[in-house]
């Protein structure tokens, strides 16, 4: 998990990474009951924005619409 902050703090120092894009970013981290910081970091993801699960969930709505007016 070091290893991860270490790059993303170096990447930011050298202008590779905005603070705006960090803000967006979660780190799930495992971990254990004993030591819930200690274990590898397993997934890195960018949360999506609200209106691209609106564009995704509009799509996915109309096509099945469309799929539902074709059989009649």
């Amino acid at each position: 998990m070091q290893t991860y902050r270490n790059m993303a703090t170096a990447a930011k120092a050298s202008g590779q990474i905005t603070a705006a894009f960090l803000s967006t970013v979660e780190i799930w981290n495992p971990g254990t009951l004993e030591s819930p910081s200690q274990a590898e970091q397993r997934f890195l993801y960018v949360t999506p924005e609200p209106g691209t699960v609106v564009f995704l969930g509009t799509g996915v709505l109309l096509m099945a619409l469309n799929r539902i007016r074709r059989r009649w």
